[in-house]
């Protein structure tokens, strides 16, 4: 297969003698080499798809509709109406909006060119919390790297594992208002964080056009199965109810950061509820959590409250 390099010398030796001898170029040489360019980049992604049949490349694709895309307190309609065109293209899952009275006509409407349909059945919901209250799991988008919160990967990196989480069951992706992305409030909901790498020195990407990146990553991980192994793991639901009795008895025996206690025991839901624990592992930790809650006394106070209600 020839390289970049290759095919734009080739493009050369061929455009110049018809500029020298007077004739028009049919296309700007800059155009026609960044064009060869893009082909050349994607020729993998084109084979893969080529061998493979439509019903085939469908099924590959199905994991994607589980991934609902949520927007949180977005500021542009135009935005609102772009992201509803990649959710179509990419064959993603719900548009969700939160937090933001969206005119879903006009430009919303005008930049959701044959995506009405998506744009039209956006749902809102006034707070994030409703938003993603069915969500298997949840993967937020930054572009800030904060010394005290999970470093973000990129999502070319992380593209194949949100796939194969879709095995588990439907999930969500965050993004963040225009002007400043998703706060520290929001962020931890998340049980991954991702970013899309670009220069310092450049502005942040526009909010559509991140869903787009982001977007297109992950249909490119569909399309190339078996990249991550899929592991049998508990419910969200499971690892929530565990954190619970985990923060209650943290609290019992005074475990907090003197002036941050609150921080101290969301730290904590994080590290457990991020993790996919196999249902062996939560049952070890459901048995080890069991006899200290035996050992600190607080099964019994449960139980005496309990029979007092």
């Amino acid at each position: 297969m020839p390289t970049p390099g290759t095919a734009l010398n080739t493009m050369k030796s061929k455009i110049g003698p018809a500029a020298e001898s007077g004739h028009p170029r049919r296309f700007p040489l800059p155009v026609a080499a960044t064009c060869v360019y893009v082909v050349l980049s994607i020729c993998p992604v084109l084979v893969t798809a080529a061998s493979i049949g439509h019903t085939s490349m469908e099924h590959l694709l199905s994991p994607l509709r589980l991934i609902n895309v949520v927007l949180v307190r977005p500021e542009s309609p135009g935005n609102v109406g772009a992201v509803a065109r990649v959710i179509r293209n990419f064959g993603l899952g719900d548009l969700r909006i939160v937090g933001s009275d969206v005119d879903m006509d006009g430009p919303a409407a005008r930049l959701a060119h044959r995506s009405l349909g998506v744009l039209k059945g956006a749902r809102f919901y006034e707070d994030l919390d409703s938003a993603v209250a069915d969500a298997e799991w949840i993967i937020g988008t930054t572009g800030r790297l904060r010394s005290r919160r999970p470093m973000p990967t990129t999502v070319r990196s992380a593209a194949s594992r949100i796939v194969a989480l879709c095995s588990h069951g439907a999930g969500t992706i965050l993004f963040g208002p225009e002007s400043d992305g998703l706060s520290l409030r929001d962020l931890a909901h998340c049980d991954e964080l991702i970013r899309v790498p670009q220069r310092r020195d450049a502005p942040a990407l526009n909010l559509a056009q991140a869903v787009a990146v982001v977007g297109a990553e992950l249909f490119q991980a569909a399309l190339v199965p078996g990249n991550t192994p899929v592991h049998p793991s508990v419910t969200r639901g499971t690892r929530e109810r565990f954190v619970r009795r985990l923060k209650a008895l943290s609290t019992h025996c005074g475990l907090s950061v003197r002036n941050r206690p609150e921080e101290t025991l969301e730290e904590l839901g994080r590290i457990f509820v991020r993790r996919r624990f196999e249902p062996h592992e939560m049952a070890v930790l459901e048995l080890w959590l069991s006899q200290l809650e035996w050992f600190t006394g607080m099964d019994q106070g449960a139980s005496s409250t309990g029979a007092t209600e």
